[in-house]
């Protein structure tokens, strides 16, 4: 990929959520670190893609050599901000965990310490104009966001 050296990249893979009663999921780890590594091959910088994750035990091991950051709001805040600072010709952001939507809110990516008390997420109307503020002209949202409530109907 021709412009893979001016590419930078958020990567979010969520397995575990602190809220033990929010289900574990087995695959949105794995698939960021796979997402991780094919942007790697094509060429992206290493220290242009901010990659975090929330693994369990069994998905720990697809990290292994790739720098994962945690997955908590204030770790993926600080890779959104140092994003703003930089320009490319292309900015890539995968999400994979929970999401959810919610009439009022709008579309939601959730993070690791999401609980019902504590809501924190990824409201991603808010988000996309974030992104779309940042000097990149090519931009892509990648989002695997299951759609399972991540609490019980009461």
């Amino acid at each position: 990929m021709r412009d893979a050296p001016s590419t930078w990249a958020l990567v979010v893979g969520i397995d575990e959520y602190a809220d033990g009663s929010i289900q574990t999921l087995e695959g949105a780890v794995a698939d960021a670190a796979d997402f991780t590594r094919w942007l790697r091959g094509l060429g992206v910088p290493r220290h242009q893609i901010l990659l975090h994750a929330a693994p369990t035990p069994a998905s720990r091991p697809h990290l292994q050599g790739l720098g994962a950051r945690s997955a908590t709001a204030q770790a993926i805040d600080r890779s959104i901000v140092k994003l703003e600072t930089q320009q490319g010709s292309r900015l890539i952001v995968y999400l994979a965990g929970h999401g959810l939507y919610e009439p009022e809110a709008g579309r939601l990516f959730l993070h690791k310490e999401f609980t019902q008390q504590t809501p924190l997420n990824m409201g991603l109307e808010k988000y996309v104009k974030r992104f779309l503020a940042m000097r990149f002209p090519r931009q892509f949202l990648f989002l695997d966001g299951c759609q399972n409530v991540p609490y019980t109907e009461s």
